[in-house]
């Protein structure tokens, strides 16, 4: 069963300030409530080429090693510490009719049978990752690191697409994936002006999926302390 919602590909860093730092931010529109959203790249320090596939996305990055990108690291820090990883645990509280899981309002067919089993309990991964198309990825391999190359490329994606498929690492140590989904175009992307003007796409702090899994905080205790500690409790 779909979901429609808003994928924005987007570079972290204006071009003319730093290298090509590409992302991607999903929103998944709720009735009567602030719309489900996650955000996924790779590293904030960059890559050579301009071939917006050319690696995985994660919600969980590495930490910066060049200035500049400590100092963007240092803005995400903002929203989320460590800034590295950013949380998942609200797609899954609540139903596309806005109902909450577990509230004994449900939601589609399908999403009581995917909680039948868990019953009230909300379900997401540790970590999400992101695999762009493999044509895509090859496509692009050549792209310039360019604004006017990422207009063409972006822009000439047809519709229906199949842009990433999306699997989840349920636990930290878990070395095999599970596949989630896919992210497919209903409708031709469009080019828009850099930075988020208008349109916002929310960065979950991580201490919201750490208060639901607090056996999770064992893996990510180096980021943690060396960002001074998180404001979980």
């Amino acid at each position: 069963e779909s979901t429609h919602g808003m994928l924005r590909l987007s570079l972290a860093i204006d071009l003319s300030l730093g290298p090509f730092t590409p992302g991607i931010g999903v929103k998944l529109l709720r009735d009567g409530m602030p719309s489900a959203n996650f955000v996924a790249m790779n590293n904030v320090d960059g890559q050579e080429s301009g071939n917006f596939f050319e690696t995985d996305f994660s919600n969980h990055i590495p930490k910066p090693t060049s200035i500049p990108q400590k100092i963007l690291g240092n803005k995400f820090a903002r929203t989320s510490s460590p800034p590295e990883l950013t949380g998942l645990s609200d797609i899954a509280t609540y139903h596309r009719n806005g109902k909450k899981v577990g509230s004994g309002d449900k939601g589609s067919a399908r999403e009581e049978e995917a909680f039948e089993e868990t019953e009230t309990k909300i379900v997401f991964p540790f970590e999400l990752i992101v695999k762009p198309n493999e044509q895509l990825r090859r496509q692009y391999a050549k792209a310039d690191p360019t604004n006017e190359a990422l207009d063409a490329a972006l822009t000439s994606i047809p519709e229906g697409t199949i842009m990433y498929t999306l699997y989840g690492r349920s636990e930290p140590k878990d070395k095999d994936l599970i596949l989630i989904g896919t992210l497919q175009l209903t409708s031709r992307l469009i080019y828009s002006k850099f930075s988020d003007n208008g349109l916002f796409f929310r960065h979950q702090r991580i201490e919201e999926d750490l208060k639901i899994h607090p056996e999770w905080i064992d893996a990510i205790k180096d980021k943690l302390q060396n960002n001074g500690g998180s404001s979980l409790r």
